[in-house]
């Protein structure tokens, strides 16, 4: 499967989000939440990685849900 800068930031926002819902984001939950965005080529803190990072912090959850929900 491939998916669009789009889709990627959509995907990590979405798994920010169930991360820090106990109030923060650990490096550890950061470090698996990039150990699976491996599979796609993005590796923690690539030239990639801090632009999907960027991307995914700047979208709103109600944008990624949709993003989601379209694929």
């Amino acid at each position: 499967m491939t998916f669009t800068g789009n889709e990627m930031a959509a995907i990590l926002k979405l798994a920010k989000l169930m991360a820090v819902a106990d109030g923060q984001l650990t490096n550890a939950e950061r470090d698996a939440i990039f150990t699976d965005l491996g599979s796609f080529g993005i590796t923690a803190n690539s030239v990639h990685s801090v632009a999907l990072e960027k991307m995914a912090d700047e979208m709103e959850p109600v944008a990624a849900i949709k993003i989601v929900a379209q694929m």
